[in-house]
C-alpha cells in the first residue's frame, strides 16, 4: 500500500475522488468488502503520509494568513510585566505558504501587508519585542517606541530557519542586563544545543502594552504557548 500510494503520488486532492467512488458503489450496491478496505487502507496511507501522528500536535489554534492573529490586549488592559526579562515556549508549524507573504511584502512593498509575526508585544511610546519571519527565517528584534513593520533591513537577529510542514519546539528567554554583564537572548530549538547573541533588553516601566499578538498575518499552526515574566535558565 506504501509503495502504491508513492508510485501514484495521491495526496489529500484525490480523496474528494475516493469520496464519490465509495458513494457511487454504496448506491447502486455494487460495494463489496474488498473494495471498501482497499478505500479505508488508502484513505489512512494519505493521512498518515501527510500528517504523521507523531509529528502531530493534537491541539492547535490555525492561522490562515493576512489579518489572522491572536491578541491578548484586545480586550482588556494588560500593562508591561518584563521588568525582569522575558521568557516564551511555543510549538509552531509553517504552511507552505508564509513565506510568500514575506517575499510580496519585500519585493513588491505592498500597502498594508506585512511580514508574518510570530508574537508582537509594544508598548506605545514606550517599545517592545518582536520575532517575524522574512521567508523561513525567523528574527527577533527590539521595537521603537513608534511600531514600523519589520523588513529585511530591520535590526532583528536571526533566531533560526524554520522548514514547512514540521513542528517546532521554540524557546527564547531575554534576560535583563546585570550590574557587570550584557543582555543575552538565548535561543533553544528541539533539541538543539542551546545559543545565545547579545541584544539589549529595553527599558520599560510599568505601562500599558498596545499591542500583544500571536501569529499576525501567519499561515500555520500554533499549538501552546507559554509567556513568562522572567527567564527560564538551565537551572529553573
Amino acid at each position: 500500500m506504501a509503495r502504491f500510494f508513492k508510485y501514484n503520488k495521491l495526496e489529500k486532492r484525490h480523496l474528494n475522488t475516493i469520496y464519490t467512488n465509495l458513494s457511487q458503489k454504496f448506491y447502486e450496491n455494487a460495494m463489496n468488502s474488498d473494495y471498501l478496505m482497499h478505500s479505508i487502507q488508502l484513505i489512512g496511507s494519505i493521512l498518515h503520509e501527510q500528517n504523521p501522528s507523531e509529528d502531530h500536535c493534537q491541539s492547535y489554534f490555525y492561522f490562515s494568513g493576512l489579518n489572522s492573529g491572536l491578541s491578548i490586549t484586545k480586550d482588556k488592559q494588560v500593562n508591561w510585566m518584563f521588568s525582569n526579562g522575558f521568557g516564551l515556549s511555543i510549538w509552531f508549524y509553517l504552511e507552505e505558504a508564509n513565506g510568500d507573504i514575506s517575499q510580496e511584502t519585500e519585493i513588491k512593498e505592498l500597502t498594508g501587508v506585512s511580514c508574518p509575526k510570530l508574537f508582537t508585544i509594544h508598548c506605545q511610546g514606550h517599545g517592545g519585542i518582536e520575532a517575524y519571519f522574512v521567508g523561513n527565517n525567523l528574527y527577533y528584534r527590539n521595537l521603537a517606541i513608534n511600531y514600523t513593520q519589520p523588513s529585511q533591513g530591520s535590526n532583528g537577529v536571526l533566531v533560526g530557519e524554520f522548514k514547512p510542514k514540521i513542528w517546532y519546539y521554540l524557546g527564547l528567554e531575554h534576560e535583563k542586563k546585570g550590574v557587570l554583564g550584557r543582555s543575552h537572548l538565548n535561543i533553544v530549538i528541539d533539541k538543539q544545543p542551546k545559543k545565545s547573541v547579545n541584544v539589549e533588553f529595553p527599558k520599560i516601566g510599568d505601562v500599558p502594552i498596545t499591542t500583544f499578538v500571536f501569529g499576525e498575518n501567519f499561515i500555520g499552526r500554533v499549538s501552546t504557548i507559554i509567556v513568562y515574566q522572567t527567564p527560564v535558565n538551565q537551572n529553573k
